[in-house]
């Protein structure tokens, strides 16, 4: 109680002047403006408003929940950020319960008079604008170590999306799926991209991982930085425009690709537990008889 009380205190002599932007916002205009995150949504969420929960517009700090719902169905923003006991104590000194669920009803990060526009070239449009300010953070509070990795991330998700992947081999198997460059230290993100699919009357997309990466080691070109992927990814020819980069990638190359020479195929003839390599300028690839996979590097 000592510490919330404490947050609480803090918080409120730090937010002073975003209350009173906030208030002029509401007081100078009513409807959504240019760059306004709050838009008047009144009108489109009272439909789709619960019925068995009881919005208040109370913005005095409170841990009570006005809600009919019972303890085991609370939504799991309520219950990480107010209910849990170990939750930061800065959330309930900031707002009430309800006030939060009333903001994240209605919270919008674009300007819904234009989205249809834009939606036609980007299907991620209505969060295209807070993602990019996410990534730049990403990008600029952090030097990474030398070891990077990239991978494939399917984030649950069954709503309305037209960009949502089936995935069977993943737990959720529903979701948005994102491309992640991580470093292979901290597991810190340091850039992203959300796999949108196929735009309108676009191509089907060749060499997909390929690009992915290409796209993701921009940000640490001529780093002399190492990359390690699995077999979605990896090709001799990313291997070899990533050299042209100063990077250097390592991973796993399944045996059905082309680039991979005949005789480091699986083969009755070799000798148990042999091993070969493969060598052409900068670029090593390894071979054991008992894998399903080679080695590249």
């Amino acid at each position: 109680m000592a510490s919330t009380c404490k947050a609480r205190e803090s918080v409120h002599a730090n937010a002073a002047n975003f209350e009173s932007v906030v208030a002029q916002w509401f007081e100078e205009d009513d409807s959504c403006e240019e760059g306004n995150i709050f838009e008047d949504a009144s009108s489109e969420e009272s439909a789709n408003e619960p019925a068995n929960v009881n919005i208040e517009a109370d913005d005095s700090p409170s841990d009570n929940i006005t809600s009919s719902e019972s303890d085991n169905e609370e939504p799991p923003q309520k219950r990480e950020l107010f209910l849990d006991e170990k939750a930061n104590p800065t959330y309930k000194a900031t707002m009430s319960v309800n006030r939060f669920q009333d903001i994240r009803r209605m919270i919008r990060f674009d300007d819904r008079r234009t989205r249809e526009a834009r939606s036609a070239d980007d299907k991620l449009a209505a969060v295209r604008y807070v993602w990019e300010l996410f990534l730049d953070k990403c990008r600029n509070r952090m030097i990474p170590n030398d070891s990077l990795t990239v991978d494939e991330q399917l984030v649950p998700f069954r709503g309305r999306c037209n960009f949502t992947q089936y995935m069977l081999s993943k737990p959720a198997m529903y979701g948005i799926k994102i491309f992640w460059l991580c470093d292979a230290t901290s597991a810190y993100a340091l850039d992203g991209i959300v796999y949108t699919g196929r735009k309108p009357h676009e191509p089907i997309q060749k060499n997909l991982g390929l690009n992915v990466v290409k796209d993701l080691a921009k940000s640490i070109e001529r780093s002399s930085k190492n990359i390690t992927v699995d077999n979605i990814f990896t090709r001799v020819q990313l291997a070899e425009e990533m050299l042209q980069k100063q990077i250097t990638v390592a991973g796993t190359i399944k045996q059905n690709k082309p680039e991979i020479p005949n005789d480091m195929k699986p083969s009755a003839s070799r000798a148990i537990h042999s091993s070969l390599f493969a060598f052409r300028g900068d670029i090593i690839m390894g071979s054991l008889p008992d894998m399903r996979e080679h080695l590249l590097s």
